[in-house]
């Protein structure tokens, strides 16, 4: 077996143990310990360098950085959109350093087509990455519906409540959304073209998903004492102590000498109850989309 096969299976072995652990983490605390995504960037460096040290070819090393490029650029706009959290970032950006070439082990006909069709050495070696990348953006949908669907059932009260508020809220873009609908069922009706049904079906869950999220979005505020915080949460309101901001809710997420000194303020009885805004576990849409992305080349 070649040193080049040797190093992409301990990449790849490490990627899933870095995204299991990780989403375990991400869905048990809703954090992911730094030391995670840490350990999967210091083993890719070193088994790049170790590659690229013994062979001579330093293309190992080289095509990475493409994607860790894009990784960077990608995960920071999700953090200071308040979208992601720092272990999410964390965890794409060691990601591609260990996905960043093409794994030599998958060289079935789907891939070699794949191969074959792009042609140039370089995107061919980031095209497992870029297409484990985009599936994990799908999968990311899923989990995010599916992390709705339990917030809904487990605050069952809360989110009939929200519901209604909500549909009250956005009840203009509730009724453009309903005379379209049925507009498009008179159409369908007249023509019986199958095409109009599958739009009818497009926007009634395109107003069902608006209005659902929305809920959601809602019952993921609450308040917490400041011993309950954890670096890089998000606190939604500015948080001012005798005229002194402590924290501007512009900030992608508290640090955590703030969370320091807002527990002593709360023992100073000068803080009360903070205002944050949970986000939903990411990490796993990377495990699923690692996890499809490779049945897909491996199978």
């Amino acid at each position: 077996m070649s040193y080049l096969i040797i190093s992409d299976i301990i990449l790849g072995i490490t990627a899933f143990f870095m995204l299991l652990f990780g989403t375990i983490e991400d869905i048990k605390k809703r954090e992911v310990y730094d030391i995670i995504s840490y350990t999967g960037i210091a083993i890719a460096v070193i088994i790049r360098l170790v590659y690229a040290l013994i062979t001579q070819d330093y293309h190992y090393v080289v095509y990475p950085l493409i994607p860790l490029l894009f990784s960077i650029i990608f995960g920071f706009v999700m953090y200071y959109a308040n979208q992601w959290g720092g272990g999410d970032v964390n965890i794409l950006i060691a990601l591609s350093l260990l996905l960043g070439t093409w794994p030599m082990y998958l060289t079935n006909s789907l891939a070699m087509k794949v191969i074959y069709a792009i042609k140039s050495p370089p995107i061919v070696a980031f095209a497992f990455f870029i297409i484990f990348f985009f599936m994990s953006m799908i999968m990311g949908v899923f989990v995010g519906l599916g992390y709705g669907v339990y917030i809904a059932i487990k605050e069952a009260k809360r989110f009939n409540k929200e519901f209604l508020n909500v549909i009250r809220d956005y009840k203009i873009f509730i009724i453009i959304l309903t005379v379209t609908e049925l507009g498009i069922l008179v159409e369908y009706v007249l023509t019986e073209d199958v095409r109009f049904l599958i739009l009818l079906i497009a926007v009634f869950i395109l107003k069902f998903v608006t209005v659902f999220s929305i809920t959601i979005e809602k019952l993921l505020i609450r308040k917490v004492k400041p011993g309950e915080l954890t670096e890089g949460d998000w606190i939604i309101e500015d948080i001012y102590v005798d005229g002194k901001k402590i924290y501007s809710k512009e900030q992608p997420g508290v640090t955590l000498s703030q969370i320091n000194e807002l527990k002593k303020l709360y023992k100073e009885k000068k803080v009360n109850e903070i205002t944050i805004k949970e986000g939903f576990p990411f990490i796993p849409a990377f495990f699923l989309g690692y996890l499809v992305t490779f049945i897909i080349f491996f199978f």
